[in-house]
């Protein structure tokens, strides 16, 4: 009973573990590391989260404009946003245009060619371009999404994550910290009064870890990361990253601000140069650092850190596929040893 109670919470729901160990290494991770929102017996919400699905994508059509009606009211591509005689509208973000470290994966093109889903991902090559954006299919009036926020999230950027996954894809969690802008009800929000900036890297990169993006694909049953289940993942309470505020931050901050639109994020964080450069073998190495940082936090020993690792097999193959070994594993197990 007590297993049940602290694997979640919230449901009393078993996962349907694949072996002992993963029941084992997730049991323990559970009694050291509280779940983001416990909701009874009394809610202890450790980070204050609050959640949002801000627009949803057939309920609220008529608030999005396309490219053409855009141009037809007079308004002014400027990167990704209009501009013109009604006011500003802001790109409406859906889940296939960012994922954990990029805010730009894709551009929404249209295949009328298609009866379901013409709205099609189309990968973005140019990353090394910080001009270069994501375009989406639709736009939002500024003014509507300041109503729905009701003034209650002064920044201009938002944490959220993707809804749609699965435990077989390449990673499970996918969260995302993206510019001011329409966000669809294929990403849900998150928000916290203790967000400030480095508070806010702590958390968006706990949730980009392979440390709880493993407890995740154990414990997901579905296709839907909804609020309810990310309540009971097993999150570091806002006390853990103290000692490790500047070293976290400064490598999300790189990892993040990679064009213009994040301007205002690393302005919050008292950057005030340009974005970094889309340099792959350093992200690389910034995101291993991370990932080793946080299997330590959690407290996962060497040998259940490598066992972890064996369980991404599409990593694997794509590592071992370009570099002929299974080089993501070798590097966070590296940087883990040096950071005991």
């Amino acid at each position: 009973k007590a297993d049940f109670e602290a694997v979640n919470p919230n449901t009393t729901t078993c996962p349907v573990f694949r072996t002992r160990r993963d029941a084992e290494i997730t049991k323990a991770i559970y009694r050291r590391v509280p779940v983001l929102l416990r909701e009874k017996p009394t809610e202890e919400n450790p980070w204050g989260v609050e959640f949002m699905a801000m627009l949803h994508m057939t309920n609220d059509a008529e608030h999005f404009k396309n490219m053409a009606e855009m141009i037809a009211l007079g308004g002014t591509l400027n990167g990704n946003v209009f501009n013109g005689p009604n006011g500003t509208f802001l790109p409406l973000y859906e889940a296939k245009m960012a994922s954990f470290y990029d805010h730009r994966v894709a551009d929404v093109i249209i295949n009328s060619n298609v009866i379901h889903r013409q709205g099609q991902p189309e990968v973005i090559l140019e990353k090394d371009n910080p001009m270069r954006l994501a375009m989406p299919r639709s736009w939002v009036f500024s003014g509507e999404i300041e109503k729905r926020l009701k003034h209650q999230w002064l920044k201009k950027w938002f944490i959220g994550w993707r809804d749609i996954t699965s435990s077989t894809n390449e990673r499970t969690l996918l969260p995302i910290l993206i510019p001011y802008s329409g966000v669809g009800n294929t990403c849900n929000l998150i928000f916290s009064k203790t967000f400030d900036t480095n508070a806010a890297c702590f958390f968006y990169s706990l949730l980009s870890s392979y440390a709880i993006d493993w407890v995740a694909r154990n414990k997901l049953g579905s296709v839907h990361v909804n609020q309810f289940f990310l309540k009971q993942l097993p999150v570091l309470p806002p006390s853990a990253f103290t000692a490790h505020e500047s070293w976290i931050s400064e490598r999300v901050l790189e990892l993040v601000y990679t064009a213009v639109d994040m301007e205002p994020f690393a302005r919050d964080m008292g950057y005030a140069g340009p974005p970094f450069a889309w340099d792959p073998a350093r992200r690389f190495t910034l995101r291993c650092e991370l990932d080793a940082l946080f299997f330590h936090l959690y407290g996962i020993c060497r040998d259940d850190v490598a066992y972890i690792m064996d369980t991404f097999p599409i990593v694997r193959r794509h590592d071992e596929e370009s570099f002929g070994t299974y080089r993501t594993k070798e590097e966070i197990l590296r940087v883990y040893d040096a950071l005991k």
